[in-house]
């Protein structure tokens, strides 16, 4: 019996905006067949109409909608005075999207994060609609709380299927028979429209070695010790050439009112303790800071050094999924040899051991045949990891079994 009807997926993120977590959404809208399937956007924010623009080339509709989030990722954690009031509002606000879904007549609920696990027991329980949780966090990353346990038990419970984004976040769920595990994907068809244009932008001379790493400001995302790894290099004169440090999506500029608000609240100011140490420890001639940016591969594509230098060790994320596409070698904070192999693809180190961290950057800023053998060992393992096509042929079939549509 063939369904002449096209599923209708909703996909539900918390953000649209420039960075890794809304770009993983769109690559995921844009990897499906929409002659195929109608795609619905949801989103509880939207911060960036170009982006919001990009999703619309490729489903029916992008809408904003109402819902508390409850988080627990590397970088931040639901309060848990925060948690209990989201608790106690959630079926009224997971009410208001079900009556949406179900007007749009949705199919599959395709939730792109952890944060909505409380709506997915709503949305089982009081409809038909199929549920795919893509776990994209390490919720577990500072234990098992009653906050943790709340998030992990309903995805667990309430999905009908489970992606992880790696093995690492594949532990929670284990000995599951709803689990798959999928790399984030990366459309390599778009390889050659990516034009670097920040070393002629910004006269960089072509053998000046740019060592760069990416993220907001986030203590978490370890700027500081990027910033200690520059100074351990310049102290130590351990390179023999021309270099620049970057970090790329963070501006040292913020608003008056914030700094008051922090000061006021006892909070620590971390933008301003980033300034800081720069300004105390003369590096300013050494770095250069990128604020947000769209066409981020595009500058990415001038650097020579990619770093990740997370707090949490988990070197798995977009930024190096990108910079590997792109022939970039690595150093990472962890030991998952999920993307990085160590000594093959780049380098991991373990985690505060700013010297050893600053001595592997410096030993290929010093070597660039390997910089380029790296480089080309990355993308040989992400090419056959990450293909954007298959990605969505594996998301595709996965729809279709839950709906269980069959050809006769």
């Amino acid at each position: 019996m063939i369904n002449t009807n096209k599923p209708k997926i909703a996909f539900l993120g918390n953000n649209i905006t420039p960075g890794g977590g809304s770009a993983s959404l769109y690559l995921l809208v844009k990897s499906i067949n929409s002659s195929a399937f109608d795609k619905y956007v949801y989103a509880s924010t939207c911060r960036s109409e170009e982006m919001k623009s990009n999703f619309l080339k490729h489903c029916h509709k992008v809408t904003v909608v109402e819902l508390d989030e409850i988080c627990s990722c590397q970088t931040f954690d639901t309060p848990n005075s925060e948690f209990e009031k989201i608790k106690k509002r959630s079926d009224k606000l997971s009410k208001q999207f079900l009556d949406i879904l179900l007007h749009e007549k949705i199919d599959i609920l395709h939730l792109n994060n952890s944060v909505f696990s409380h709506v997915t027991e709503y949305v089982k329980n009081n409809s038909s609609i199929k549920i795919i949780s893509h776990v994209r966090e390490l919720v577990n990353h500072n234990g098992i709380g009653e906050l943790q346990k709340f998030i992990l038990q309903r995805i667990t419970n309430f999905s009908d299927k489970i992606i992880a984004i790696s093995d690492n976040e594949a532990e929670m769920f284990p000995d599951s028979d709803k689990l798959t595990i999928m790399a984030n994907p990366f459309d390599f068809s778009g390889l050659n429209q990516i034009v670097p244009n920040f070393r002629k932008n910004n006269h960089v001379s072509e053998d000046t070695v740019l060592v760069a790493m990416m993220g907001r400001f986030n203590y978490h995302k370890g700027h500081l010790e990027f910033l200690k790894v520059l100074k351990t290099i310049i102290d130590k004169k351990a390179v023999n050439q021309n270099f620049k440090f970057m970090i790329i999506g963070a501006s040292l500029h913020q608003a008056l009112w914030k700094r008051i608000a922090k000061k006021m609240l006892g909070r620590f100011d971390y933008i301003n303790a980033v300034s800081n140490f720069i300004k105390e420890n003369k590096l300013q001639d050494k770095l250069i800071l990128i604020p947000y940016t769209q066409n981020v591969l595009q500058i990415v594509r001038d650097v020579d050094i990619m770093v990740r230098p997370s707090l949490h060790g988990d070197p798995w994320g977009r930024d190096i999924i990108e910079a590997m596409a792109l022939c970039k070698p690595l150093v990472a904070t962890g030991n998952s040899s999920f993307y990085i192999k160590d000594g093959y693809t780049g380098f991991l180190v373990p985690l505060k051991n700013t010297e050893f961290f600053a001595q592997k950057i410096s030993e290929l800023m010093n070597d660039r045949e390997k910089r380029i053998e790296f480089g080309k060992n990355g993308f040989e393992k992400i090419s056959g990891m990450c293909d954007l096509t298959g990605y969505g042929l594996e998301i595709e079939k996965m729809y279709l079994g839950l709906m269980k549509i069959y050809q006769c």
